[in-house]
């Protein structure tokens, strides 16, 4: 069976029951069985609420089942179907798994059930680059069990629709689906397409302006039948719904039947507009009747005023509807009728457009008749308007003091007056149109216009101004215990933004600048209300609020917020504002306060055993003494706060305990410190003590009050109470003071022990004071020998245990250069004071090198070969008599060849090879390490010897005053003086003995060769050396190993900001009065003010050593021309830079160094 367009008639559809299943007759009993359990609730396994999601497809499945599919989560893949079961109330929420054609995974899809399937149309999927793509594919989704299948659709249609989310997709009956809105990216979608299940294709039914869309989309359902959306008419309200009856609208809007019925109803009204226009034209033939009838002559004046306003828009009709006849006989539908009829319609209006000439000349007397009476009436309704428009503004609805309650009823009256006027308003305006003067009725036009205007404005501030005011009144109510302050805010800010929305026109009204403060006021009041329930609130502050604000209140069960507000907390911002500071300052400062009493009731000093005595110093611990700087901080911003009143008493207590726990604790620490290191002097020490009485018993009763004070701290333990104790500070000033005296007095003691001992001012302080405190112990002085030597470890003592009033003796030199050990001739005595047995030490030192290098001259070469030989003697000497011989057999040689042996050099330089060779093969025995080092060092020796001799031959010199052999370091044996000397260029300096351990040598270059002759002048001539070059490339060592070719101590010093002119001073009064070499390495670092004073200090020693050069022999042992002797001046001294005489002996000198940048 077709319907009437042909197509099949579907069979009727069964009866449904109200859950929507098919009603079964009562004939097949066996066909209603006991419904069995889904299969879904046996396969799928419940879980519980699914995660959190976003734009998910949510549609109800069957009465009983809710289904949620996709959506985006960090949990959630957003391909997930999730059934929510809500049969016998059991909310059992049942995962199932998808399988079928592949599909994105979603959010935003549009989704509906029809029948058991569940389809589903784009969305938006998020791809592996995290951008966002609009889809538009159509699928269905069908549950089996625990398992749902899934089956792309292809769109087929005319039209398709396009990419879309969040769109509406609903069952419109059995076999049609219809999509509705979505939204394209930012852009709203504004049409509707039908889908049907049978053909499966879209067909759009509907179609508008994306702008008269919300910018968010449309929310939309589909029913009844008709299509239903709501949207806002303005402010935050969704208020507005509209309904659309495709269904019925579709065939009224058939192309061709609506041009059909359209062109025909066109035909019929000009016809009818015609007809009429005659008619009245007709009326002008008879003018008397005209003049005595008003209602003729406005019926003719009507008809001339339609035709000249109407002429151009009915020329265009009447080409319209041919136009639309024409496409109509195309379509094949028959047009005669309408065709004839049109004919003639233009034929009618041809010949009235002829007859308008002549029905104007006939009433033209009469319309200037009539129209000065017209004239008339609009200036008194212009005048009325005027006078209206002038007390409408002054009308209670404008006010704010009416009320909204008093408002409506006046707005109703005002606008039955407007509408009065309009209707008035509209009689007139036709008449002058019709008579040919629109202008005079403009005025009152628009008057009448902005009263209308005016009337729906101030009726939008009173609808808001109710809305508020409800609202304000409600919260009023509201108990001070259950106020909600945020939410208040919150919608108190959306009133005011909605406010702020309202007509512009209105803003200088009294009903809008009412409503606006209204609001204002409240949000200015509720921030201050949050404030007042502040629980830093006590009742002064209260009490302070009430004197401010004049008026008094009692805060119990019944106070509420409009027992605050009438307060008029909006007039006294600023005073509440500083009410509530104030008490959350105050309820800070109780808290800190309190946290203060706890944190320092706890805290002790830490105490430490002093040595192996029974008393013990006390200090802070890091930890404490860190919160006493917090704590500090914390009281003085305390002081500083300007609410400090209420607990001034407690924090400037706080202030003066914290501040002299920090004084005693500062104090006592430097005390300790002070009195530790002295007491081993001035207690211990007999020798101290004897030298020192004054200060001793000074130290003795200082000593007894410290350890009464720390013995009494010990006791109480708790810092800030025996901190604070009566007269503790100044008594620990007191110490402190005369700690400072025995300080100088040590200081004094310690520099008189330097003078006398000048090596001492290159030992530090703790180690001086060791060794001034051990001076009648040399065993624990040896502790401190290299400190005070270049290469001595200690001396070998007669024994290490002496007995009481008795000191050990000395054996012999122990390296700590190398391994080595030199024997002393005779023992030597310690005794006397440490500076005395020191210097003895030193002269003991000297002595015996220099007979042991007389000795080992003499058992040069006899009877052991000299590869053997170097085994017998120590490093340093093997090398001093080696160069000895050296210089003789160079110089043996060149006096052979000054008699004639013209190769006696070359015979030299052969034996110089053999010696070298024997030394090589000497290193592969099996050699221990002292002994290696010093073949080593002989090898390093001879090989720069070797190569001298090379170069003499290779020069030709023949002479032993060439320059060649002049510019090397030549050491003699003087017999006159019976001493070693060296010599190079014109120089020459005693050789000095100092020890300097069995180390070694560095290779001797060319360039080191220059480094000794510029080195060895500036020393000649009583100048500094500044060896010059990158970092790295040996000028501190190659200045060290000068000073061993000449048997010179030499101290090194790293130089950095931190040194001060003292200590330089010191330095170099102690290298003037030893005698001794100084290095001073990376020089530049010393500050500019240390600079310039150090240049002063090492000017005076280098002045000081010209003028002994100036003396006969240089102030050295010397013979004279006559042959007579004589001895080196002794105890020669200059003054140093502050003034003290110090003792000068020979040979100081000062090397500085300096790496680039």
């Amino acid at each position: 069976e077709l319907d009437e367009d042909g197509n099949p008639v579907p069979p009727p559809e069964p009866e449904l029951d109200e859950d929507g299943n098919p009603i079964v007759p009562e004939a097949e009993p066996e066909a209603e069985p006991e419904p069995e359990p889904e299969p879904e609730d046996e396969d799928a396994a419940p879980l519980g609420p699914p995660a959190k999601r976003q734009g998910p497809a949510m549609t109800m499945l069957t009465p009983t089942k809710f289904v949620i599919f996709g959506g985006e989560s960090e949990e959630v893949s957003m391909e997930d179907f999730v059934t929510l079961d809500l049969k016998g109330g059991s909310l059992a929420w049942v995962e199932h798994t998808v399988e079928g054609e592949l599909f994105k995974p979603r959010k935003g899809a549009a989704m509906c059930a029809a029948g058991d399937a569940v389809y589903v149309f784009g969305g938006v999927h998020r791809n592996e680059d995290d951008d966002e793509v609009l889809l538009d594919d159509f699928f269905v989704l069908r549950a089996e069990g625990a398992t749902v299948t899934a089956e792309s659709i292809p769109l087929k249609g005319a039209v398709l629709p396009e990419a879309r989310t969040f769109a509406m997709l609903a069952s419109t009956g059995k076999e049609s689906l219809m999509l509705f809105g979505g939204m394209s990216g930012a852009t709203p979608i504004n049409d509707a397409f039908s889908y049907d299940l049978q053909t499966q294709e879209w067909t759009r039914v509907y179609r508008a302006d994306p702008a008269m869309a919300t910018p968010t989309g449309e929310l939309a359902t589909f029913h009844g039948g008709s299509l239903l959306k709501i949207s806002s008419g303005g402010g935050n309200r969704f208020d507005v719904v509209a309904q659309l009856d495709l269904a019925s609208l579709a065939e009224s809007f058939t192309f061709t039947g609506v041009m059909k019925n359209g062109v025909t109803k066109q035909i019929d009204a000009l016809e009818k507009f015609f007809n009429t226009t005659e008619g009245a034209f007709g009326m002008s033939e008879d003018p008397e009747k005209l003049e005595e009838s008003f209602d003729f002559l406005l019926k003719v004046m009507g008809a001339l005023y339609n035709v000249k306003t109407r002429k151009g828009a009915v020329d265009l009709e009447l080409d319209c509807v041919e136009e639309t006849l024409a496409e109509l006989a195309a379509q094949k539908i028959s047009t005669s009728a309408n065709d004839k009829r049109l004919e003639e319609a233009r034929a009618q209006w041809e010949a009235i457009k002829k007859m308008v000439p002549d029905v104007k000349e006939t009433v033209s007397p009469i319309q200037d008749l009539r129209g000065d009476e017209i004239k008339a009436k609009i200036s008194a309704f212009t005048a009325k308007v005027a006078e209206y428009r002038a007390a409408f503004s002054k009308r209670a609805i404008f006010a704010y003091a009416t009320g909204f309650s008093k408002a409506y009823p006046e707005l109703d009256a005002a606008a039955l007056e407007v509408t009065a006027l309009e209707e008035e308003l509209k009689d007139l305006t036709n008449l002058a149109n019709m008579f040919e003067f629109p202008n005079m009725i403009k005025e009152s036009t628009e008057g009448v216009a902005e009263c209308r205007e005016d009337l729906g404005m101030v009726k939008d501030i009173w609808d808001y101004s109710a809305l508020v005011e409800k609202q304000f009144t409600k919260w009023r109510e509201t108990l001070w215990s259950d106020i909600d302050t945020a939410t208040m805010e919150d919608a108190t800010k959306a009133f005011q933004k909605d406010v702020k929305g309202l007509p512009k026109k209105l803003r200088a009204t009294d009903a809008f600048i009412g409503l606006d403060d209204s609001v204002k006021n409240f949000l200015t009041s509720v921030p201050l209300v949050a404030d007042l329930r502040s629980p830093d609130m006590r009742d002064r502050h209260w009490s302070s609020l009430m004197e401010v604000t004049g008026k008094s209140f009692v805060i119990d069960d019944k106070f509420s917020l409009d027992s605050l507000l009438a307060l008029e907390l909006h007039k006294f911002e600023d005073e509440v504002g500083e009410i509530v500071d104030c008490a959350q300052k105050e309820a800070k400062m109780e808290v800190s306060l309190a946290k203060l009493e706890v944190t320092w009731a706890k805290v002790e000093w830490m105490q430490m055993k002093h040595k192996d005595t029974d008393v013990n110093t006390i200090k802070l611990g890091e930890e404490d003494f860190e919160a006493l700087e917090d704590n500090q901080v914390v009281v003085q911003g305390m002081l500083a706060n300007r609410y400090m009143k209420t607990f001034e008493e407690a924090i400037t207590g706080w202030n003066k305990k914290l501040m002299m726990v920090a004084d005693v604790n500062q104090i006592l620490s430097e005390i300790q410190r002070t009195w530790a290191y002295l007491e081993s002097l001035f207690i211990h020490s007999d020798e101290v003590k004897k030298e020192l009485p004054e200060a001793a018993a000074r130290f003795k009763a200082i000593d007894s009050v410290v350890k009464k004070i720390l013995a009494e701290a010990c006791n109480v333990k708790n810092v800030v109470q025996s901190a604070n104790k009566s007269g503790l500070l100044k008594d620990l000033e007191d110490q402190q003071g005369q700690l400072e005296m025995c300080e100088k007095a040590l200081a004094d003691y310690m520099e008189s022990k330097r003078r006398a001992f000048p090596r001492f001012y290159f030992v530090s302080t703790a180690d001086l004071l060791d060794i001034l405190s051990n001076g009648n112990n040399p065993v624990k002085v040896m502790t401190h020998m290299n400190k005070c030597f270049q290469a001595i470890e200690k001396l070998t003592l007669d024994t290490e245990k002496p007995g009481a009033g008795k000191r050990p003796k000395a054996k012999a030199i122990v390296s700590c250069v190398g391994k080595e050990t030199i024997p002393f001739k005779s023992e030597m005595a310690l005794a006397g004071k440490v500076e005395e047995y020191m210097n003895l030490i030193i002269d003991k030192m000297r002595s015996e090198l220099k007979l042991h290098c007389f000795d080992a001259m003499q058992a040069y070469g006899n009877p052991k070969p000299r590869h053997e030989w170097c085994f017998d003697w120590s490093s340093q000497l093997g090398l001093v008599v080696n160069q000895i011989y050296w210089c003789q057999e160079v110089e043996a040689a060149f006096d052979a060849i000054a008699a004639g042996d013209a190769g006696a050099m070359k015979k030299y330089s052969e034996q110089q090879v053999a010696q070298i060779t024997d030394l090589i093969a000497s290193t592969r025995r099996n050699l221990d390490k002292p002994s290696r080092q010093k073949i080593m060092n002989m090898i390093t020796i001879d090989a720069h010897s070797r190569d001298m001799v090379i170069g003499v031959i290779e020069n030709g010199e023949t002479d032993k005053s060439c320059f060649k052999w002049m510019s090397q370091l030549r050491t003699y044996w003087d017999s006159d003086i019976d001493d070693s000397v060296i010599r190079i260029c014109d120089a020459s300096f005693p050789y000095g003995y100092e020890y300097l351990g069995n180390g070694g040598r560095l290779v001797i270059t060319p360039l080191t060769d220059r480094i000794y002759i510029t080195a060895t002048q500036a020393c000649w001539l009583s100048m500094g050396t500044a060896p010059a070059g990158p970092a790295g490339t040996g000028k501190t060592e190659t200045s060290k190993d000068l000073s061993a070719q000449l048997g010179k101590s030499m101290y090194v010093f790293n130089c950095s900001p931190e040194m001060d002119y003292r200590s330089m001073g010191d330095i170099f009064k102690g290298l003037a009065a030893s005698g001794s070499w100084g290095c001073f390495d990376e020089f530049n670092r010393l500050v500019p003010e240390v600079l310039s004073v150090c240049s002063v200090q090492y000017k005076c020693v280098t002045d000081a050593q010209k003028r002994k050069a100036n003396m006969p022999g240089r102030g050295l042992d010397f013979i004279d021309k006559d042959g007579v002797k004589h001895d080196a001046i002794t105890n020669y001294k200059f003054v140093a830079a502050d003034g003290v005489e110090m003792p000068l002996e020979e040979g100081c000198s000062g090397f500085i160094t300096m790496n680039p940048g």
